[in-house]
């Protein structure tokens, strides 16, 4: 086995060299590659990206914070950054080092954005979602190495850019011995380091879908941890469906969500829509398939499996079968997948089934006493309470914790429902006054937060 660096999928966008020291000792081959320019990185393209919201916005303003969710300007919430497509990466050749058979998994990507506004287009509403595809929209997928960027400096008389971090990092996987023989890249005193996160932008068919109408005491703000997890969780849901029914791998769909400010909404803009685009530039077909409003409504019955539904194949395994009780977030049977790892912390099939049903009813029960979260919130409750030394006991027809040192109430609510006090569901209310009638001051928290951290 020849050595060459250890490639890691986390970190292939570390290096980059001139496309010629890539070609063989072919003439036909050396003649159809394109020898590019002393910067192979360009001139950057100026983004505006928000972790909150997800939002992507080109031709962004440099003074505000982000346009959709109004997050502040830092590395946790908004900021304009220069993106870059090179052509091409590759290993730098002088490092040898056997490859080991395994590899850390620590994406510093962001998640697939959609660059084309849907804003600017008309939408087809059926039931409760509205729905389009877009033909030939812009989809960046950006590595901004944590919201730190990447520094690139010119090495010396090559026209070669590479990143110190990357550097350094390959000479870890060597001995002692081989990295004291390895002659460390001299940067290029005349050119100035660059700074830039890396972008991969394609141009392909998108479908792009929401929910217009959330009703009232609902939350579906995607800045809010729990409403960016039901959009993921309900797109991701739908990308199994229909790999499923068309047959496919789901790595022929990507999945992401897209922002909008809700004017119709005084309690909670932005809302977001989800979009599924196919993997393959210029479109494979498949989102402009789904796109069809009577398509995809059928493949939301097929979710459910209900009486609108022939088929049950895929309700089944997800709502029945030991599946309930065994996954209280996700796992492999319902939405994790090894290429949607990044979003495994946030994915939970019980949201993306509230949100399926909420799509074909503005009406659908979205509590806690829907079937399958009883169970779950039930057995939550109990080891919540418990591991904080807390008194177990209901306010209206909500399960709460009592904390008689701080005379607080923990009230344990729906992921979903609003905590605007002008939005409030009627068992918040209820719960409210119970707990203040006993002199307790009330706190909401989610199951969605509950389970996943406890203790803050």
């Amino acid at each position: 086995m020849s050595k060459r660096l250890k490639l890691r999928p986390d970190k292939g966008f570390n290096f980059w060299r001139d496309s010629r020291d890539f070609a063989p000792a072919s003439t036909r081959q050396k003649n159809i590659w394109r020898i590019p320019p002393p910067n192979p990185l360009g001139q950057g393209v100026r983004v505006g990206v928000c972790r909150q919201c997800q939002a992507l916005v080109e031709n962004p303003s440099e003074e505000r914070g982000c346009p959709y969710c109004s997050a502040p300007r830092d590395e946790k919430g908004y900021r304009t950054v220069d993106i870059s497509e090179p052509p091409g990466f590759n290993t730098w050749w002088a490092i040898n080092a056997e490859y080991n058979g395994a590899f850390e998994f620590t994406p510093r990507a962001l998640k697939t954005r959609l660059g084309t506004p849907s804003d600017e287009y008309s939408f087809e509403t059926r039931q409760n979602f509205d729905i389009r595809c877009i033909p030939q929209a812009l989809v960046y997928r950006i590595n901004d190495n944590n919201g730190k960027d990447f520094e690139f400096f010119k090495v010396s008389n090559q026209h070669v850019w590479i990143t110190r971090e990357a550097f350094e990092q390959a000479l870890l996987d060597l001995s002692r011995e081989e990295r004291d023989r390895v002659t460390e890249p001299v940067p290029d005193p005349s050119v100035q380091a660059i700074v830039r996160a890396l972008a991969a932008i394609s141009t392909t068919d998108v479908l792009i879908a929401g929910i217009p109408n959330s009703g009232s005491g609902l939350n579906l703000n995607p800045a809010l941890p729990e409403a960016r997890a039901a959009w993921y969780s309900f797109g991701f849901l739908i990308r199994r469906a229909a790999a499923v029914s068309l047959d496919v791998a789901e790595s022929e769909l990507d999945v992401g969500i897209q922002p909008f400010t809700d004017l119709s909404s005084p309690f909670a803009p932005p809302s977001a829509r989800i979009f599924l685009s196919d993997s393959l530039e210029n479109g494979a077909g498949y989102s402009s398939y789904l796109a069809q409003p009577e398509r995809f409504e059928n493949l939301l019955h097929f979710i459910l499996g209900d009486e609108h539904s022939s088929n049950q194949t895929f309700a089944i395994p997800l709502l029945f079968n030991g599946h309930q009780e065994e996954c209280s977030t996700s796992c492999h049977r319902c939405l994790r997948e090894f290429g949607n790892m990044a979003y495994h912390s946030i994915l939970d099939w019980r949201l993306g089934y509230d949100m399926v049903r909420l799509a074909l009813n503005p009406n659908a029960q979205i509590d806690l006493n829907y079937d399958y979260w009883v169970d779950l919130v039930s057995s939550t409750a109990n080891s919540y309470f418990s591991g904080l030394g807390l008194e177990q006991t209901t306010f209206g027809s909500l399960l709460a914790g009592i904390d008689s040192f701080n005379s607080e109430a923990i009230i344990l609510i729906h992921p979903l429902w609003d905590i605007n006090p002008e939005n409030l569901r009627p068992e918040i209310l209820q719960g409210y006054t119970e707990a203040q009638q006993q002199g307790l001051t009330p706190k909401l928290k989610s199951i969605f937060t509950a389970i996943r951290f406890p203790y803050e």
